[in-house]
């Protein structure tokens, strides 16, 4: 249960990691 919940938990902070990489993306393309 432990091994599910931290796949989970690894899957979430790379989805946090690319967001942050195509907000940052986004906003130097805008300049």
């Amino acid at each position: 249960m432990q091994l599910v919940l931290f796949e989970v938990l690894w899957m979430g902070v790379i989805v946090l990691v690319i967001w942050l990489a195509v907000r940052k993306a986004r906003r130097e393309v805008e300049e």
